[in-house]
C-alpha cells in the first residue's frame, strides 16, 4: 500500500488511512479503554466477489466521546482458538456513539466505506465457526464468535431494531444477513446503522418464503422426520469440523424452530427464512456449513455446537411443544465412516433397530464414507455373528466374546422418580477387560431377549462401566449418559428377582435383587465389585448422595451412578 496520508470523513468520523507507525513505547494507549467501549457490529466475510478487498469488520463506539482506535489490536481465530492472526491499528477515530468499518484493502486507495486498513495482517476471514475480537494489551474490549455462514455476498449484521451492546452481540440468533445492498453485488451497511432483522419483523409461528412473503411455518409431526445417517468421527478433517448427521422428511415441512439434541445438549434451528424439506428430501446438519472446512459436505441446513461422541450416543430432533419428532441409537463410531439407515427402512420406527443402520461405502468430498443429503446405500443381509466393524479401524474382525469375570452388574434402577418405570429404568455393567458385547443376551426372571447385534462392535475397555436401559433416548430416560443397548422387559421393584447377561446358555453374571427405593439405584459397594461378591445381597446398598440427569422442573434428578464408579456403601 502507498505510503501516504490522507484524511476522510465518513458518518461524521476522522479517518486515517494506513502508512503511519506504530506507537512509540513510552505511549500507554490502552489507559481508559474498558470492556464494552467498542463493539463489532458487522463484518464481510463472504463477499460476492473476491475476499480481498472486499472484506470488512465495523465498530461501533459506545461512548459519548470519540475514542482513538490507535494501539487497538484486532484479532481473529478458530472457535478452538487456533490460527490466532492479528494486527494493531495505527490510527483513526470512532465518533461518540458512532461506526467505523476496517477492512482487508492491499492497494490504491480505500474505499469510502472502510475507514482504515488492517491490510493481509488477518488473511481471509473464516465464513463460519470463527472468533472476531477486539482488545487493548490483555483487556479484551469486544469479542464475536460466529459458527453460522454468511449468505454469499451479504455481511453478517447485529439487528439494527437493538441497542448495539457488547453481551447483546454475544448472541448469534440475533445477527442476520444484511438486506441492504451497498456496493459491487454486496449487501451490508459499514460505517452506518444497520437494518432490523427480518426475524424481528416476521410474526412468531411464521417465515419468509423465496418470494419474500410471510407464511406460516409448517411443523413436522412425529414420524414425518426421520434420522437416516450419522457422521460422529469424520477421518478427512477434525471432529470439530466433520461432524453432521442427515434427516429424511416422509411429508412437505418446514425446519424452522426444530431443537437438536445430542444427548441432552441442544441446538436449535433458527431462521426468518422458511428452511423447507420437501416429502422424500434430506437436510444436513453440521458443526460447519462450509464444504471447504468441513470435509466436503454442501448444502447445509443448519449448524449446531454440541458434539456427537465416538464411543456412540443418541440423537434426537424435537418441537417444544410437540415433544420428539425422532430419535436414534448410533453404535460407536468407525474412522471416518458414517451410520446409515437401509434404504429400504426409512421410518421413524426402522431407525430404532440397530441392525437396520450399517457403515457407509459411498465416498463424499475429501474421501470419508457416507452420503450426506443423499439416498444411503443398502445394508448388508444378515448381520454377521462371528465379526464385526471395529470402530478404530473400520474393519472387520472376530468378536471378543467375555467370560466369566470379564463383566459384572453392579447398578440397578428398577424403580425411578423422575420419568416413569417404563421410560427410565437401567442397570450398569463392570467390564474388567477389553471385550464386545454382539451375542450377548439379556435376561430377567425366566425371560430371556434375543442376542445384541450390531454391524458395529459393540465395544467396552477394561474398567470402564456401560449402561443398558429401557429407553437410550437421554431426553426421555432421566439423562442418562449414552447407553449401549436396550431391554424390553420390566425390573419389577418388589419381591426378589434375579438379571443376568448371558453368552449363549452361559450366564455370565448373575445378580438377585430384592425391594428398592423410589428415586434412588441399588449399586454395588466399590470395594465388592466382582462377579462373586456380587452374589451378596448385603453388598448392594441405596444410593446415598451420586445423582444424574435433572427433574422435568429442571431440579436434582434421581439418585444413582450410570456409567461412572459407585460409592462406598456404609
Amino acid at each position: 500500500m502507498n505510503n501516504i496520508k490522507a484524511a476522510v470523513v465518513l458518518s461524521g468520523a476522522t479517518l486515517l488511512v494506513c502508512g503511519c507507525t506504530p506507537p512509540g513505547p513510552s505511549e500507554d494507549l490502552c489507559v481508559g479503554r474498558k470492556a464494552g467501549d467498542l463493539v463489532i457490529t458487522e463484518f464481510m466475510s463472504n463477499p460476492a466477489s473476491t475476499d480481498t478487498g472486499s472484506e470488512y469488520i465495523e465498530i461501533f463506539n459506545s461512548l459519548g466521546t470519540a475514542v482513538e482506535l490507535k494501539g487497538i489490536t484486532v484479532y481473529v481465530k478458530k472457535t478452538d482458538g487456533t490460527g490466532l492472526k492479528t494486527h494493531v491499528i495505527r490510527a483513526g477515530t470512532v465518533p461518540a456513539r458512532g461506526y467505523m468499518a476496517i477492512g482487508d484493502i492491499r492497494s490504491g486507495p480505500l474505499p469510502a466505506h472502510i475507514g482504515y486498513s488492517y491490510e493481509a495482517a488477518l488473511g481471509a476471514l473464516p465464513q463460519s465457526e470463527a472468533i472476531l475480537g477486539l482488545k487493548c494489551r490483555d483487556t479484551v474490549i469486544d469479542e464475536v464468535q460466529y459458527l453460522k455462514e454468511a449468505k454469499a455476498g451479504h455481511a453478517r449484521t447485529f439487528d439494527g431494531s437493538l441497542n448495539p451492546e457488547a453481551g447483546a452481540n454475544d448472541d448469534e440468533s440475533k445477527w442476520c444477513d444484511a438486506s441492504e445492498l451497498f456496493s459491487g453485488g454486496n449487501y451490508g451497511s459499514p460505517g452506518k446503522v444497520n437494518l432490523p432483522c427480518a426475524s424481528t419483523m416476521v410474526t412468531q409461528g411464521t417465515c419468509l418464503d423465496t418470494d419474500g412473503t410471510s407464511r406460516t411455518v409448517v411443523l413436522p409431526s412425529a414420524g414425518q422426520l426421520v434420522i437416516s445417517e450419522v457422521m460422529a468421527n469424520p477421518k478427512a478433517v477434525v471432529d470439530t469440523a466433520g461432524e453432521w448427521f442427515e434427516v429424511r422428511a416422509n411429508a412437505d415441512v418446514d425446519l424452522n424452530g426444530l431443537v437438536l439434541y445430542s444427548g441432552t445438549s441442544k441446538s436449535t434451528v433458527s431462521s426468518a427464512d422458511c428452511v423447507h424439506l420437501a416429502s422424500s428430501g434430506y437436510a444436513v446438519f453440521a458443526k460447519n456449513s462450509d464444504a471447504g472446512v468441513n470435509g466436503g459436505v454442501s448444502g447445509v441446513a443448519s449448524t449446531f455446537g454440541f458434539s456427537l461422541g465416538n464411543s456412540g450416543g443418541s440423537l434426537s430432533v424435537n418441537l417444544p411443544d410437540a415433544g420428539v419428532i425422532d430419535a436414534v441409537t448410533y453404535a460407536p463410531a468407525i474412522d471416518g465412516t458414517a451410520w446409515q439407515l437401509d434404504p429400504t427402512k426409512l421410518t421413524a420406527t426402522d431407525n430404532d433397530d440397530p441392525n437396520n443402520l450399517c457403515r457407509a461405502t459411498a465416498m463424499y468430498g475429501l474421501g470419508d464414507l457416507g452420503t450426506p443429503g443423499a439416498d444411503n446405500t443398502t445394508c448388508p443381509t444378515p448381520v454377521d455373528m462371528n465379526n464385526c466393524i471395529d470402530g478404530t479401524t473400520g474393519l472387520s474382525r472376530p468378536i471378543v466374546r467375555p467370560v466369566v469375570g470379564d463383566v459384572v452388574i453392579t447398578e440397578i434402577m428398577a424403580h425411578p422418580a423422575q420419568v416413569t418405570a417404563a421410560n427410565g429404568e437401567w442397570f450398569e455393567v463392570l467390564v474388567n477387560s477389553n471385550v464386545d458385547f454382539n451375542g450377548l443376551a439379556l435376561s430377567f426372571d425366566t425371560t430371556t431377549l434375543p442376542a445384541l447385534t450390531s454391524q458395529a462392535c459393540l465395544s467396552a475397555t477394561a474398567g470402564s462401566y456401560v449402561v443398558f436401559a429401557r429407553k437410550a433416548d437421554a431426553l426421555v430416560n432421566g439423562g442418562l449418559p449414552a447407553v449401549l443397548g436396550t431391554f424390553t422387559f420390566g425390573l419389577t421393584d418388589t419381591g426378589m428377582h434375579t438379571l443376568s447377561l448371558k453368552n449363549g446358555t452361559t450366564d455370565l453374571d448373575v445378580v438377585t435383587y430384592t425391594t428398592s427405593s423410589p428415586g434412588a439405584s441399588l449399586q454395588l459397594s466399590n470395594d465388592k465389585l466382582d462377579a462373586t461378591q456380587n452374589d451378596v445381597a448385603a453388598n448392594f446398598c441405596v444410593t446415598q448422595n451420586a445423582t444424574y440427569g435433572m427433574s422435568p422442573d429442571g431440579g436434582t434428578g434421581d439418585k444413582g451412578s450410570p456409567g461412572a464408579a459407585n460409592e462406598l456403601c456404609p
